[in-house]
């Protein structure tokens, strides 16, 4: 069985958290290429239409519950 490493398991929770929140999100919305994460953010960003200090913030708080 493989283990799933602290950040990555706190990311699929954040994702899923996210998903609940925002219906129009859809698990392609979280896809991005090695070293492109900061691309699939700026996505996120426009999709929500939130800026990146709130979209932070937000994950920031999905981390806590």
């Amino acid at each position: 069985m493989t283990e799933v490493c602290a950040p990555e398991k706190q990311w699929l929770i954040q994702k899923t958290k996210l998903k609940r929140i925002f219906h129009n999100l859809s698990e392609n919305d979280f896809w991005y290429d090695y070293g492109q994460k900061e691309v699939m953010m700026m996505k996120l960003q426009v999709k929500l239409n939130l800026n990146r200090q709130t979209l932070n913030r937000l994950l920031a708080e999905l981390t806590k519950e």
